[in-house]
């Protein structure tokens, strides 16, 4: 519909992969090789979500099943850049491919999203395709907010001033970095009914460490990219400097004033009961509530 069209933006969101991980069963065979199991998605497979100890049968079958389901969107995305190629439009459109978040599949107990935030949930990709803008790649840091700016970029619009967010393909062809210096991934304050010292908050991804960081320095944990060692007793200068630096992009960020006294206290006292009032309407949660819990 948009082939005859000068300037367009379409927005695809695809919501998957996600569970229950629902492939055409050829798929799941590329993965699940159980004798006499013909592929098809039994929705008790995922029962275990609470479970502390699944058998590996249970963990093999989910492991499976994800794996089915990234290998069917890769060929849902195939066709649509087939279509966009069949219609010439590849010559002329820019493409960016993200995700919201990782999944965890067993790396630490349980399976899906988990918080906190660790590196199996908070990597994602951030792909860019456009015409004459080359080929590489950047280990630079990336955020949400990036995207913005660097669409504004290909589209030829000047970012407006005052926003905190970067063009991160211009950064990446011009052989820069990331003026950020760390990553943030956490949630909102209104998740907590009281939160303390030690509530997890957020998650401060750095180049080769990465903190969950809480306001009390000792109730963090630091981790290192590609494994679930705990490093905290044993590298304790690095969770100080990581809490700083989660600590001044808090800062950077403007939060609230109240709220950055409360965490430079360590958490101590309560926070003004306005930042913990959700803006959600009661009830918003029930489909997830029905999907985890009632099968």
């Amino acid at each position: 519909d948009n082939a005859g069209r000068d300037n367009f933006f379409l927005w695809l969101d695809c919501f998957d992969p996600h569970e229950p991980w629902d492939s055409p069963p050829e798929f799941v065979l590329k993965y699940d090789k159980t004798p006499g199991y013909d592929g098809r998605i039994d929705p008790r497979a995922f029962i275990c979500h609470r479970q502390k100890d699944p058998s590996p049968e249970v963990v093999a079958r989910q492991k499976a099943l994800y794996a089915a389901k990234v290998s069917w969107m890769d060929h849902c995305l195939g066709k649509f850049l087939d279509a966009l190629a069949e219609t010439g439009l590849d010559s002329s459109t820019a493409i960016v491919v993200t995700s919201d978040h990782g999944t965890n599949l067993h790396e630490r107990p349980g399976f899906g999203k988990r918080f906190p935030v660790w590196e199996g949930e908070g990597h994602v990709p951030l792909m860019v395709s456009a015409p004459g803008r080359g080929v590489g790649r950047s280990d630079m840091f990336a955020q949400p907010q990036d995207i913005f700016a660097t669409v504004l970029g290909l589209a030829g619009v000047d970012k407006p001033d005052g926003l905190d967010c970067h063009d991160v393909l211009s950064l990446a062809e011009a052989g820069k970095d990331s003026p950020r210096q760390v990553a943030l991934a956490g949630r909102p304050l209104f998740h907590y009914s009281r939160p303390h010292s030690g509530s997890v908050l957020c998650t401060v991804f750095a180049d080769e460490r990465y903190l969950v960081w809480a306001p009390g320095v000792e109730d963090c944990t630091l981790l290192k990219y590609g494994s679930n060692e705990d490093l905290t007793a044993s590298e304790p200068a690095t969770v100080q400097e990581l809490w700083q630096a989660g600590l001044d992009e808090l800062t950077r960020r403007k939060l609230p004033a109240d709220v950055l006294d409360w965490l430079r206290s360590g958490g101590q006292g309560d926070l003004p009961a306005k930042y913990l009032a959700s803006p959600h309407a009661p009830g918003w949660t029930q489909y997830w509530n029905h999907y985890y819990h009632e099968w």
